[in-house]
């Protein structure tokens, strides 16, 4: 595996499981958050967006953390695996809460440059209405790859850890084959 897509709602842990996959694999680490905003959370234009995206998904290989439903089938369809996290709403808002309330007025590591942790309905409407609204979509999605991708519904902190024992024996392999 050298391209690995992670989805799922925000507070669900995508971004922490990214960094321990990233560290674990050695694969190249990219926060569509920290991409995709720019100062002062303004979004760029779709044209932009597109382009910065392609861009991002041509390389070899990569983790990608983060939705943005517009580029997502994109990014599964040059995935190796897909990761989807599918948890409780409860634990999202439980871990939102946590995180607006250490890191309020601060820019997290996976965000963008003068995006500071705020507190937001919009996003809280966004996170309450995943599992209903968004996730359907993503799955429809993911259906499409089936065959030909690995696909990890996560639903718990059990299945992250399965499969991150798998992509680590699947680069040790692969940098064995390659020093070979």
């Amino acid at each position: 595996m050298k391209r690995i897509c992670i989805l799922g709602c925000s507070g669900g842990g995508k971004s922490t499981f990214s960094y321990r996959l990233a560290q674990a694999t050695g694969l190249p680490l990219i926060h569509l958050d920290r991409e995709h905003w720019q100062p002062g959370w303004r979004q760029p234009s779709s044209a932009e967006w597109q382009a910065q995206h392609r861009a991002l998904i041509a390389k070899t290989a990569w983790i990608i953390d983060g939705n943005y439903s517009s580029t997502a089938e994109e990014r599964m369809a040059r995935a190796d695996a897909i990761v989807l996290f599918d948890r409780p709403r409860w634990l999202c808002f439980l871990r939102i809460a946590k995180r607006v309330a250490t890191s309020y007025g601060k820019v997290r590591a996976d965000m963008a440059p003068d995006c500071p942790e705020q507190f937001d309905w919009e996003f809280l409407v966004y996170v309450w209405q995943f599992k209903t609204k968004h996730q359907p979509r993503l799955e429809s999605a993911m259906a499409r790859f089936r065959n030909d991708r690995r696909i990890v519904i996560a639903r718990s902190d059990r299945d992250l850890d399965a499969f991150l024992a798998e992509a680590r024996s699947l680069q040790s392999s692969q940098q064995s084959v390659s020093h070979a």
